[in-house]
């Protein structure tokens, strides 16, 4: 396709901490890795499974028979700080986390679980985690209210792109997946409008912090693309500030996206159930379907982005991929 003007990027959202609040920022270096400090720390649980492997923690998690009790993540507010990084329960009660802190004390860790408080057995590829000083599990256990470790995607965590979708040497922190997550404002509004009438209450409002993604970008103008909404899925290739990113797939949804993350309150009608309506996507190559929101993105090159800066669609998808409803169902 011809290079046009898609939008421009709104804002954009660096989360230090997986699972944890958000940070914006007016201006961000790209690495082949992710933006800034995106997702370079996580949770932990500090119980291991049979094989001494540790699950992290995010917002999905079940514990002591309460459903997601690690929605509470939520409520832990990273900011940065003089060039370095805190962590904050609500704004409160900082803690100073060192960035360049790379123990030699490692974490076996894994990505596969969903209720590792309640002893469920979890499997999955194991990635070696750098642990952090002990007073930041102190600090974390007992704000949460569960026992945690705080690890680091330090020199020994070697971890790769989804190479389902196409042949990415990028490495990765403690994303899902793919470096980085890029929306538009006009698909946020667009799920609100079903979400809205779902509930039939006309103040009902999914924040697109919920979404969790990174980029944010959205139109000047009612003719440009990022005016229309999910119309991100029609795009391969774009460019922002000095940097190009493929978005090769849609990002698939999870029970976070149901999580408030202003209060940690889950919403009673849960987001995975409005975009089952008309986001559906068939996965061809898992033969799945997945209700997704946003897209997977992967940068292309190192550089630097800002707010502000215009957006370019490059190169569109081919074929163009189909979202429906209940029609839309694994091939047999």
């Amino acid at each position: 396709m011809e290079r046009v003007v898609y939008g421009k990027i709104v804002r954009l959202v660096e989360f230090p901490f997986k699972s944890a609040g958000g940070v914006d920022v007016q201006r961000t270096h790209m690495y082949m890795d992710g933006m800034g400090f995106d997702r370079m720390f996580a949770f932990a649980h500090q119980k291991p499974n049979e094989q001494g492997v540790h699950s992290l923690a995010t917002q999905r998690d079940n514990f002591d028979g309460q459903t997601q009790f690690f929605a509470k993540i939520a409520l832990i507010k990273p900011r940065y700080n003089d060039g370095g990084l805190e962590l904050t329960w609500q704004g409160e009660d900082p803690i100073s986390v060192p960035l360049d802190y790379d123990t030699e004390k490692l974490l076996p860790v894994t990505y596969k679980t969903f209720n590792p408080g309640d002893g469920t057995r979890f499997s999955g590829s194991v990635f070696i985690a750098s642990a952090q000083h002990p007073s930041l599990d102190k600090w974390v256990t007992e704000h949460v209210g569960a026992p945690l470790h705080v690890v680091k995607a330090g020199k020994a965590h070697i971890r790769y792109t989804d190479n389902n979708f196409g042949d990415y040497p990028n490495e990765l922190r403690y994303q899902d997946g793919f470096p980085l997550s890029p929306h538009t404002r006009a698909s946020v509004r667009a799920v609100n409008q079903v979400a809205r009438t779902m509930a039939d209450e006309p103040e009902f409002s999914i924040g697109e912090d919920s979404f969790r993604g990174n980029i944010i970008i959205d139109a000047d103008s009612p003719d440009q693309l990022a005016a229309v909404p999910f119309s991100e899925h029609d795009l391969f290739k774009v460019q922002m500030g000095e940097i190009e990113i493929d978005t090769p797939k849609p990002s698939g949804r999870c029970p976070i996206t149901s999580v408030d993350q202003m209060d940690a309150h889950i919403r009673g009608l849960k987001t995975q159930s409005v975009l089952n309506k008309n986001r559906r996507w068939l996965n061809t190559v898992s033969n799945s379907v997945v209700v997704a929101f946003a897209e997977n993105g992967v940068p292309m090159n190192v550089g630097e982005i800002a707010v502000g800066d215009e957006v370019y669609a490059l190169a569109s998808k081919y074929p163009r991929l189909v979202f429906g409803g209940a029609e839309i169902k694994p091939i047999k």
